[in-house]
Formats: C-alpha cells, sequence, structure tokens
C-alpha cells in the first residue's frame, strides 16, 4: 500500500541519515575545534530543502549535504561575518534559524525541533568569533530611515526580516507594498496625492466598489465551524504570487512549483499597469509587492 511504501522509504532514508558523519578533513584550520556535535539539518532555498550534517567550529559553521550534487562537498561560513541570528518558523513549526552576513548572503537552516534549534542558536551566539551587528535594532533602523540614512528599500527590507519573512522561503517572502498608484502619466506629479496608494487601507479595500461587493458576498455565505465565512478568498502573499513577479528572474523557480512546466501565458506578469488594475479591481486579486 501507498502508506508502507512511504514508511518504508522513511526508514531508508533515517537509517542512511544516521550512518553519514561530517568529513572532519574539511576543516579549514587545525585550530579549530568542535562546539557541539554534527546535526542532522536541512538547508532551505526557495522550494528546495537540502538534508545534511551541520559542523559549528569555535571559527566556521559547516554545512555537509547528504547529496552530490552540488560542486561544493561542504559549504563553510566564517563566523565572523555573521551580522544577524534569527529564529525562524518554517511550515508553521518553530525549527528554522536563519544566519544574515555582512555581504548580505543569507542561510536558512531547519531542524528536526524547537529544542535543537534553540541549542544550536545558543550555541552559535556564545562563539567569541560572533561579531553580531547590535546597532540593527528596530529604534536604531528606524532613526536612521527618519534621517535618510539609509534607503527605503533598505529599511522595508529590515521590517520584513523582523517579522520572519525570508528570501529562503516563498511561503514567508518579504512584502513591499504598492506605493504608486499612477501607470498611466507620462511623468508623475509627487504633490498630488492621487498619484500615491493609500496606505491606511489594505489593498482589498482600495476600490470602495469592490469592497462593498465582497461586503455582500460575506453577510450571504454560510458560517459554520467547518468553513467559517471570509472577505477575500486570497492572500497578499502566496508563493505563487512571489513567483508571478520572479518568473523572469527566476525561472526555475515556477519550473519547480508547476512540475517542468510554466503557467498560461495570460496569467504571466507583463506590466505593472496591468497588474495594479487587477489588484484594484479584482475580487481574487490582492497581492502586494515584492522586494
Amino acid at each position: 500500500s501507498k502508506p508502507a511504501r512511504s514508511s518504508r522509504r522513511q526508514f531508508i532514508i533515517s537509517r542512511r541519515e544516521k550512518s553519514m558523519n561530517f568529513d572532519t578533513s574539511r576543516f579549514a584550520d587545525i585550530r579549530e575545534k568542535p562546539q557541539l556535535e554534527q546535526l542532522l539539518a536541512h538547508m532551505i532555498t526557495p522550494l528546495v530543502e537540502t538534508p545534511g550534517i551541520l559542523m559549528i567550529t569555535n571559527m566556521l559553521l559547516y554545512f555537509q549535504p547528504f547529496n552530490d550534487i552540488s560542486s561544493v562537498p561542504v559549504f563553510k561560513y566564517q563566523l565572523c561575518t555573521i551580522k544577524n541570528l534569527y529564529r525562524r518558523r518554517f511550515i508553521m513549526s518553530h525549527c528554522g534559524l536563519e544566519l544574515l552576513f555582512a555581504d548580505d548572503r543569507s542561510l536558512f537552516l531547519t531542524f528536526r525541533s524547537k529544542e535543537v534549534r534553540d541549542h544550536v542558536f545558543n550555541v552559535l551566539s556564545k562563539q567569541q568569533e560572533l561579531r553580531l551587528h547590535k546597532e540593527h535594532s528596530l529604534e536604531n533602523m528606524q532613526l536612521k530611515w527618519s534621517q535618510r540614512k539609509i534607503s527605503n528599500f533598505q529599511y522595508l527590507l529590515f521590517l520584513n526580516q523582523q517579522a520572519g519573512r525570508s528570501l529562503n522561503d516563498l511561503t514567508q517572502y518579504p512584502v513591499f507594498p504598492w506605493i504608486i498608484s499612477d501607470y498611466t502619466s507620462n511623468s508623475l506629479d509627487l504633490k498630488n496625492p492621487r498619484t500615491f496608494r493609500d496606505l491606511s487601507k489594505p489593498i482589498g479595500a482600495l476600490n470602495d466598489q469592490r469592497l462593498s461587493a465582497l461586503r455582500e458576498r460575506f453577510a450571504q455565505m454560510p458560517d459554520t465551524p467547518e468553513c467559517p465565512r471570509f472577505m477575500y478568498g486570497s492572500h497578499y502573499s502566496t508563493p505563487g504570487y512571489v513567483l508571478y513577479f520572479l518568473v523572469r528572474v527566476a525561472p526555475e523557480y515556477m519550473l519547480r512549483l508547476q512540475c517542468g512546466k510554466f503557467d498560461s501565458a495570460d496569467r504571466l506578469f507583463s506590466s505593472l499597469a496591468g497588474c495594479w488594475t487587477s489588484v484594484l479591481k479584482n475580487h481574487s486579486d490582492v497581492k502586494e509587492l515584492i522586494p
């Protein structure tokens, strides 16, 4: 039966994982000392979970994938280049840990439990080589933004990071709000309030006519414990929406999500003006932008 095959497959995978050992010959420096026993972990990139072994020394963090698909047998990260550590959720489970580096790279890892994740976080936090950027607090970044020392883009990306969003997870991808509402004029009048979107309202409430129709539908819906009433049938951010904008930047993501095929041509992103019209009028389209 299908459950039996799945159980056998999981047993084989689990047995193989337990038999794997970290290759200590990959240490970059003879002065390195392991700070914890090797741990099973998954490296998360968009739509891909790569199982492997995590090793932390007093100088570097290593991730050794189980597979040999990558041209790099072991990923190495110097602890002194880590600027921030974040506890993350992954698939609604508090088992993730994301490391942000000084060169703006990131590493998203997941573990078997919250306890294991917290243990790794604590071990990393105690390392003397770690140089976390404590000036990146919410208050300091807000002050820098208000003084125009950082851009709107940098500030919004920071807020997304603080909210638990990550470029490595399409289900929790950073959200950037629509700001401009005029996509037809040859030039923008920045002194005209109508040039800008009303940020006091969610995207689904910008069009009064659509909002009235949604409220009417909401009032007519049956309300049961199994299926409670809802205002919007979609969300402002989903993996599909993210891929809608990234289809030309990272077409491989859509191919992974849709079994090697692109979406229908009429559903691919082609115009910012057309997209804005859709999110303003379409009853099932309330997506915000991405970085």
